[in-house]
């Protein structure tokens, strides 16, 4: 995760969540527990949805959780 997660990174979607294979909660977790284990609180995440459409990072500001 380290080597992927450079100061460069500002933001962060999850997708490809599959409704049968991943519980989104639990993508978010532990995608969560590993930004934060490397020191990325900073780092917005997102869970995208396949049911729903979203304008990415709407509003986001790039500091902080959106």
């Amino acid at each position: 995760m380290k080597r992927f997660a450079s100061p460069r990174l500002s933001r962060l979607a999850l997708g490809h969540l599959s409704a049968e294979c991943n519980a989104p909660h639990l993508a978010e977790r532990a995608m969560r527990t590993a930004l934060d284990g490397i020191g990325r609180e900073d780092v917005p995440l997102l869970v995208l949805r396949q049911d729903a459409p979203v304008e990415i990072f709407a509003g986001c500001s790039g500091a902080g959780r959106p």
